[in-house]
């Protein structure tokens, strides 16, 4: 057996004490600027945690919410249910697209994630569900209508679409929310000539909307439009949640209700 000297011996010891302290001191300077990094990161964080969330949806608007993506889910599965649904869950999903930031309990038919996935996601199922209802009946003009307005923000061909649809003066109510989602888009764009148009278009589609004054008014200040005359209830500011095909809707609240009764 080899022998070590004495000295050798406590000279390795030394060594082997000053390694591990220096290992220790370099594991707790890590570990010192991870919770430096915490501290320094952790207020934004919290603070853009509080700028995504705007609320939350309280119990019984949940609930109508659940009940309305279970009548859907149910529906689908129908023989023969044809486009109907499909219509019915997209305007479900393009209804939940616009409370980004909105906390709420879990939706039938939606895949889990965080709240924010969940609100980037919902856009791109409704449209999902506007391309298989038309996939199934081309001439269902609100599907139509809606996935031109989703698609149109970056889609040129689907802005266009959204303007044949106003022009279409068949399809009233419909050729009036083609208009103003034209001007809006025109005017999210910062393109003031085309959404002044746009909206002057909408006033004489609806003389009454409130929207298309109020738009016209920022764009294209030195036009008085008597707001007296306007309409508390725009369609506008109410569609987002409502199917608007009356078979489609009509079908839906019996669906509905049959949820509720069991």
């Amino acid at each position: 057996m080899r022998v070590v000297p004495c000295s050798v011996a406590v000279a390795i010891a030394v060594s082997a004490v000053a390694g591990l302290h220096a290992q220790q001191t370099v594991r707790q300077a890590a570990q010192q600027q991870v919770n430096d990094d915490i501290e320094r990161m952790l207020p934004q964080a919290m603070a853009e945690a509080r700028a995504w969330t705007v609320g939350s949806l309280d119990l019984n608007a949940w609930t109508t919410f659940y009940r309305w993506s279970q009548a859907v889910q149910t529906w689908k599965k129908e023989a023969n249910a044809g486009a109907a649904p499909l219509l019915a869950e997209g305007v479900l999903f393009d209804c939940l697209g616009r409370f980004r930031g909105v906390l709420m309990g879990p939706i039938v038919g939606e895949d889990p994630g965080s709240p924010q996935m969940i609100d980037d996601a919902r856009p791109a199922h409704a449209v999902k569900a506007f391309d298989a209802a038309l996939k199934i009946n081309p001439q269902l003009i609100e599907a139509r209508m809606r996935v031109a307005r989703l698609r149109g923000q970056k889609d040129a061909k689907a802005a266009s679409e959204l303007e044949r649809i106003a022009n279409d003066q068949t399809s009233s109510p419909l050729d009036y929310l083609a208009a103003i989602n034209v001007a809006a888009l025109a005017h999210a764009r910062n393109d003031v000539p085309k959404a002044a148009a746009w909206y002057e278009r909408s006033l004489a589609i609806n003389p009454r909307s409130t929207a298309a004054a109020i738009g016209l008014s920022i764009v294209k200040p030195a036009t008085a439009v008597p707001f007296e005359a306007l309409d508390a209830n725009d369609l506008y500011y109410t569609y987002p949640c409502r199917v608007l095909t009356n078979d489609v809707a009509a079908a839906l609240v019996d669906r509905i209700r049959l949820v509720v009764s069991k």
